[in-house]
């Protein structure tokens, strides 16, 4: 009380005292202000830059097909889910989808030996019981037909990455590398929808700018295509407005 000055004390006060007063007064004012200020502006500088990195996040998933796969994978998988990884990778996709089923098994299939080793060391860094990681260097087409006759409808997911194993720095070694194609892709593709579940997705995500890459694309596309429509849903999305974007098909099971 003693240390505020309202309106009308400063009556009660010469005009010398008066106008010191309200300097004080004014002074304070400014110093409130002040102090606002700078408690507000970090955290809208704060603010400012956490829209921005969302927004620029955002920016990036409108445009990953790979995330858009995991979105369907999401919405389909059970946390006792087996799963196969058709075209293993480095294990990216197999390890996502291991984290997304932690009672069930992966089963993953590559061509190349470098990618078998490198999706298990991926799982071993993850702490993945090596019980739960069946990784097998194996032409997808021949895997996939296997699980088919041995193991129909018994999947919550079927994922394909196509095209050929990512990472290399070295253009010579890229240039090495087996590629998937139209012919055995479109075995693997027809075998992968007598394995998925009811409920269970089949997801493609195909590349068209490597050589073959857009045949084997088309393959796919008009193998989906001709799935019933009474089992299946088939979603296809990709970027419009980019030259040979890649393209992700989503193959769901709805019925026996």
């Amino acid at each position: 009380m003693g240390t505020t000055t309202n309106a009308r004390s400063l009556r009660a006060l010469d005009p010398r005292a008066r106008a010191l007063a309200r300097r004080r007064v004014d002074e304070r004012a400014v110093v409130v202000a002040r102090r606002a200020r700078a408690s507000i502006a970090p955290s809208t500088t704060s603010a400012a830059s956490s829209s921005h990195s969302h927004h620029s996040s955002w920016a990036s998933r409108d445009a990953d097909v790979v995330a858009w796969a995991r979105d369907a994978w999401a919405v389909s998988l059970e946390r006792d889910d087996d799963v196969i990884d058709a075209t293993l990778g480095r294990g990216r996709d197999a390890l996502a989808c291991a984290k997304m089923c932690p009672e069930g098994v992966v089963y993953g299939f590559d061509v190349e030996p470098d990618a078998v080793a490198s999706a298990t060391m991926a799982f071993e860094r993850a702490g993945i019981d090596a019980e739960r990681a069946r990784f097998e260097e194996r032409c997808h087409a021949d895997a996939l037909e296997e699980m088919a006759r041995t193991r129909p409808r018994a999947f919550g997911a079927v994922t394909f990455n196509l095209g050929y194993l990512p990472g290399d720095e070295d253009a010579k070694t890229r240039a090495k590398r087996r590629r998937t194609n139209a012919k055995t892709t479109l075995r693997a593709v027809s075998a992968a929808l007598e394995c998925a579940r009811v409920g269970g997705v089949v997801t493609v995500v195909a590349y068209l700018k490597h050589e073959g890459g857009a045949e084997e694309h088309e393959a796919v596309r008009e193998a989906l295509r001709a799935s019933p429509t009474k089992s299946w849903t088939v979603t296809e999305r990709r970027v419009l407005n980019r030259n040979a974007a890649p393209v992700l098909y989503v193959a769901r099971r709805a019925a026996e």
